[in-house]
């Protein structure tokens, strides 16, 4: 044992100090950690009370304050579209600018949630349970917010959706492949053996497959035709949607078709690629269906027992052991005695655990809804900040989503509508949380936790960026004469910045003699991205 020590501090602690290198000279990596570590983010840190996702989290939280403090803060990807920007620095005189903290309305309404779930901290009923929900809630709220500290762009988004869909398609294929044959119960309501994978009920494995084939898709999109990541992209989403099945939770099927309906919604342009692409994904499956997912009734196969399982959500079948209503009703009563900061993060399961009530015996680890279980354990403060939080995310997505499509509609850019994507990602990955916790609630897990905090980061950093123009959007031309008033002198010796907008509409010109003095003559084009060549022309030819 003690050469495994030795051997895991050898190769351990090199490369740990080559990923922290690494980290400080790419934006996105420290934050692409916690990801990727969620294959084995559950496993126990010896010695110490945290898990590794968890140690994650806090390295990329200080990898990117030290990252901030000893470099630059990378300047905005160009000025307000419509408006002349040019640098008038003094020569000789070296600055580093640094931008007030990012601010963000979705994040401070989260943090008002946080801030809700300490004060119901002060009058838990288990002291203990509310302190550790209340690190894992500080831990994700620091996630979330180091996602913006970073100040990533659209390829640090899109590679930070990757490392999403790379480390939960790892758990989504690992569940698959140690996936038992299902025995199902009493009409499919009840079916034994369903997949689980890292996590310790299925209905966890549901909810992390649902926002992993959604990221997925989304990832997918937004990649350029051809892009060899794009197999990856395909990998993730078939093994997140083979998961789901298997997992046999209704609840996150809910969340799923809900997630996809906003997808749907936020991605109008690829509508049909999205269906030509879920019609494949159907096929795969059902062929695999057929010949790998072969459960213990003859005859009958795993998709066969996920559609009739599917099937009661509609027939009204129940299970004859399934106590959500007795559940639901504890929630109220422990409501109805602390209406206002609640029982404390991790009451519930207590109380209800001591009540002799009709859950005693099944001991329930929450009230089986995400509102419920918000508003039994932090009272009417804790649902408050919830719904604001949950309404800010809304208006914001639509407001992003809206001026981006007008963005779109008004270029023939090729890939324009990557934005689009960007968004619907973690959009569509925390609509599955809402609509899965109308009837569930998994986040008492910290991988899931903390990848809700995640897609929070995300859409607030996109909304952010999209609403910024592209790099490409803004060319460097040469000084032009000093009769161009507004431009930059070219005595100060550097290239003004010119914002164009890729819009629909006349360009603006200005003419341009032939000896470059101004007067009648040719024009220079500021729309076009030839017009740098034309101004160095006539200035030749002057």
């Amino acid at each position: 044992m003690s050469s495994l020590v030795l051997a895991a501090v050898l190769v351990g602690l090199p490369a740990a100090l080559l990923v922290g290198v690494a980290a400080l000279r790419v934006r996105w990596l420290a934050v692409g950690l916690v990801p990727l570590s969620f294959p084995v983010g559950l496993q126990a840190v010896p010695h110490l009370p945290l898990r590794l996702v968890q140690v994650a989290v806090l390295a990329a939280v200080g990898l990117t304050g030290l990252r901030r403090l000893t470099q630059p803060s990378r300047p905005p990807a160009g000025p307000p579209p419509g408006r002349l920007a040019a640098s008038r620095q003094p020569a000789g005189r070296p600055t580093v600018s640094r931008p007030a903290a990012n601010r963000s309305p979705l994040l401070l309404a989260a943090g008002c949630t946080v801030l809700t779930a300490l004060l119901a901290s002060t009058v838990a009923v288990d002291p203990a349970a509310a302190i550790r929900l209340d690190v894992d809630y500080l831990l994700g709220l620091a996630l979330a917010g180091t996602i913006l500290l970073a100040e990533p762009d659209r390829a640090a988004l899109r590679a930070l959706l990757g490392t999403v869909c790379i480390g939960g398609g790892v758990i989504c294929a690992g569940a698959v492949v140690t996936s038992s044959p299902l025995t199902p119960y009493y009409n499919e309501t009840v079916v034994s053996n369903r997949a689980t994978g890292i996590f310790g009920q299925p209905n966890e494995l549901g909810c992390l497959a649902a926002v992993v084939g959604l990221v997925s898709l989304a990832w997918l999109l937004s990649l350029r035709p051809r892009h060899p990541l794009r197999l990856v992209a395909v990998a993730s989403l078939v093994s997140a949607t083979w998961a789901l099945l298997l997992s046999l939770s209704r609840g996150a099927w809910i969340g799923a078709v809900l997630g996809l309906v906003v997808l749907l919604a936020l991605v109008p342009h690829a509508r049909r690629r999205l269906t030509a692409g879920l019609v494949a994904v159907a096929v795969v499956l059902l062929v695999a269906g057929q010949v790998l997912g072969q459960s213990a009734v003859p005859g009958a196969s795993a998709l066969a027992v996920a559609g009739d399982r599917a099937a009661t959500l509609v027939s009204g079948t129940r299970n004859p052991y399934d106590l959500r209503p007795q559940i639901w009703h504890e929630a109220l009563r422990q409501i109805d005695a602390h209406p206002w900061l609640g029982v404390g993060p991790g009451g519930y399961p207590v109380l209800a655990a001591e009540q002799p009530t009709a859950v005693h015996s099944a001991a329930p680890t929450h009230a089986h809804s995400l509102l419920l279980t918000v508003f039994a354990e932090q009272g009417v403060l804790g649902l408050l900040g919830l719904l604001a939080t949950v309404l800010v995310g809304v208006l914001g997505t639509v407001r992003v989503a809206h001026s981006s499509a007008a963005r779109v509609a008004g270029t023939q850019r090729p890939g324009a509508g990557s934005d689009l994507a960007l968004l619907a990602g973690p959009a569509a990955g925390l609509a599955v949380v809402l609509g899965q916790g109308v009837v569930d609630y998994p986040l008492r897990n910290q991988v899931l936790e903390l990848l809700v905090w995640l897609l929070v980061g995300l859409l607030a950093a996109t909304g952010r960026v999209v609403c910024r123009p592209e790099a490409a959007d803004t060319i460097r031309c040469p000084p032009l004469p000093a009769t161009f008033l507004w431009f930059q002198p070219a005595a100060t010796g550097r290239w003004p910045v010119v914002p164009t907008p890729r819009r629909a509409g006349p360009a603006r010109s200005a003419p341009v003699s032939a000896s470059g003095r101004g007067g009648a003559g040719r024009s220079v084009d500021f729309a076009d991205r030839r017009r740098c060549r034309h101004v160095r022309r006539t200035r030749t030819a002057g």
